[in-house]
């Protein structure tokens, strides 16, 4: 069940399925075959309480009898439902308080075994009915789907069954959508509502994302270039209302002396702080003199082993060959073969990417417009060069040096309501200004259009590359299943690095001799001792200059005090305009109790979708294939597999730390584990 278009981007789509009715595929369709004796389905209580509603549903009747597709409302008096009648036939019915204010019932029955597609549209003037996008039934009423959803009282909608447990439906439903507005004979250009990932993906669901992705990333870059050009005008109108505040602000003849007087004040605050600064520093206790005397004479004897141990380093390769573990050379023969036939596997799948049906076509189209771009270039040079010389001539109604130089000061003390004092006011204004030059240019000049509609395409034509191949390797499946056992925990080459890993640090215990062993540990403690005395002398250090900062810090905050209320004077006339504008700021450009402008459009959508998947789930999907296997899928939690990622890659002995920290959190007990 999917809800479209409704609140935020994830709509109000959670909902309840009772009984197990079981899903089926009926050619493209894939759908719940409901019993007609105790399965239904439970929305969400929030999903059709709305003024205007389009309620979109798929259904395959396999009986003729009286039941209830839909029953939405808080109680038996006050509802909307669709059933069918003995014959078959689809009937809305909508209730309120008590009485069947408009019942509109169709004139044929659905089909017994048939696919309908039925459609509910309800605007408050009237009330359609569709059946396959076709008008069949329309009458005039006022109602609307919030008067079946009374306040105070409880908010339910069925599907597949009606509210008092009666009118069960025997078929199968592919899909119940619910729009937020009504389209009428236009409803078939929508294009089909996005879908939300399954939570136990299958490798169908898998192969479904593969072919949405080029839709997918195509939407991605159109729609991120459609938010950046709708939000070059709200970003002017930020740096307009800033522009606007420095005006109201600089109208008050006090403001610029209390400006000036906190710059000179914060100069002398500094020179007090320079001139209290303790002269002194305290010196470091003899202990740490002598630790650190210490430890520069144990690092004086490592050094001694430094020629043998690069000697050591640079013969590692040669001493890898001369391994002879018997365990090692067996797996590492496995890995190496099951390598070579992997990167044969590779190259024959490169080989037939190139001749891939979508990437010859896309690079095809690639060189088209290349070609086409390259005699425009003249075009386009003029053109901008046009747009940049019209920007110039334009006059700047702002004191750019004298605005940021106010706006820095008044960040630094932190003297705003809301974050109300930007940074490089004006930049937003002429970027406005070259995109409406811009498109004044595109309008008049078909050439310097068609280079820049040609640029937007060629940006996401080569960004669809790497989603064909992502396409082309999944379908690989001799690659993939090698690939796949080659990245197993127990595969050979993880063993291999396990055992090698093991190898290497026995090697410098038997090359370089217990005394460099000895020298290591002692280094490393004498680092903790040296460490915790440094941290102690630096905290005596901290507070010793801490009496100077206080004082400065309180000088600070009194010239902050002094300018905020300044502020607040020269703002008080205007209080209405000057914190409308800090309103908007804060929440069309940060956010406040909303999503930013930005997000907002991300979530909404400014270009048309034409992927099915609303988006694709994190982490690699074939292991979550896999992991969702019934012979993979553990219903106890002392079945999981406990160990951390360190412990299963064979590499946690390279991290005492986290051995220590394992060992806190688990002690020394065996770990419960049920098979």
């Amino acid at each position: 069940m999917m809800l479209e278009n409704r609140f935020f981007e994830h709509g109000v789509r959670n909902g309840y399925i009772y009984g197990k009715p079981t899903l089926i595929v009926d050619g493209e369709r894939r759908a719940f075959l409901f019993d007609g004796k105790t399965q239904y389905v439970e929305l969400n209580s929030r999903a059709a309480d709305m003024d205007v509603i389009t309620i979109d549903i798929a259904v395959r009747p396999d009986r003729n009898r009286e039941q209830t597709l839909l029953d939405f409302g808080s109680d038996s008096d006050n509802c909307m439902t669709l059933t069918t009648d003995s014959r078959g036939t689809p009937v809305f019915t909508a209730t309120v308080a008590g009485r069947d204010v408009v019942t509109l019932r169709m004139k044929k029955p659905l089909a017994k075994g048939a696919w309908s597609r039925l459609r509910v549209e309800i605007d408050g003037e009237s009330i359609a009915l569709w059946v396959d996008d076709k008008l069949a039934e329309r009458k005039a009423s006022t109602f609307r789907p919030a008067d079946a959803f009374v306040s105070g009282l409880q908010k339910r909608n069925f599907v597949a069954a009606s509210r008092d447990g009666k009118g069960h439906f025997a078929g199968a439903i592919d899909y119940v959508v619910i729009y937020r507005t009504v389209h009428g004979d236009r409803f078939a250009e929508l294009p089909p509502p996005i879908l939300d990932g399954s939570s136990r993906p299958t490798q169908r669901f898998a192969d479904e994302l593969l072919v949405d992705g080029a839709a997918r990333k195509r939407y991605e870059i159109e729609n991120g270039r459609a938010i950046k050009e709708a939000m070059v005008y709200y970003n002017k109108l930020s740096d307009d209302i800033r522009i606007r505040q420095y005006e109201l602000r600089n109208r008050d003849p006090n403001w610029p002396k209390a400006l000036a007087k906190a710059r000179e004040d914060l100069a002398k605050s500094g020179e007090l702080a320079k001139q209290e600064a303790p002269k002194e520093e305290i010196p470091e206790p003899p202990k740490l003199v002598e630790l650190k005397k210490k430890r520069e004479a144990v690092q004086a004897k490592i050094k001694g082993y430094t020629e043998k141990e690069k000697l050591l380093r640079k013969g590692e390769a040669e001493w890898i060959k001369t391994i002879k573990d018997k365990k090692y050379l067996a797996l590492k023969a496995e890995h190496d073969a099951s390598q070579a036939e992997l990167e044969k596997l590779r190259k024959e799948a490169e080989d037939r990417f190139a001749t891939m049906p979508e990437e010859v076509e896309t690079k095809k189209k690639i060189a088209e417009l290349g070609a086409e771009r390259a005699r425009l270039d003249e075009a386009i040079k003029a053109g901008n060069k046009e747009v940049d010389t019209a920007v110039a001539a334009l006059p700047l109604y702002w004191d750019k040096a004298k605005m940021d130089s106010e706006n820095q000061l008044l960040r630094h003390l932190r003297v705003e309501y809301e974050g109300e004092h930007g940074d490089r006011v004006g930049r937003a204004i002429q970027e406005y200004r070259n995109q409406q030059e811009r498109l004044k240019h595109m309008a008049k000049n078909a050439d310097y259009r068609r280079a820049i509609e040609i640029d937007r395409e060629l940006e996401v034509l080569k960004a669809l590359s790497p989603v064909h191949r992502k396409m082309h390797v999944a379908k690989a499946e001799g690659y993939n299943v090698l690939s796949s056992k080659l990245q197993g925990e127990e595969s050979p080459g993880r063993q291999v690095k396990k055992i090698l890993e093991r190898l290497k640090t026995e090697r410098p215990d038997t090359a370089m001799g217990p005394e460099y062993q000895a020298l290591l540990e002692q280094r490393k403690a004498l680092d903790k001792e040296i460490g915790e005395l440094k941290r102690q002398h630096d905290k005596q250090r901290r507070q010793h200059g801490n009496d100077a900062r206080a004082k400065a810090e309180v000088s600070r905050g009194a010239i902050k005090e002094e300018l905020f209320d300044a502020y607040n004077s020269a703002v008080e006339p205007y209080y209405v305009e000057y914190h409308a504008g800090v309103s908007y700021l804060r929440c069309v450009v940060r956010g406040f109790y909303n999503e930013p402008y930005p997000r907002y459009m991300q979530s909404l959508g400014l270009v048309r979708r034409s992927f099915r998947y609303r988006a694709e789930p994190g982490g690699d999907m074939q292991t979550a294939i896999e992991s969702y296997q019934p012979a993979n899928w553990k219903t106890d939690v002392r079945a999981w597999d406990w160990r951390i990622k360190l412990e299963r890659e064979g590499t946690l002995s390279e991290f005492p730390m986290t051995q220590k920290w394992i060992k806190r959190v688990r002690g020394d007990g065996p770990i419960n584990v049920v098979e």
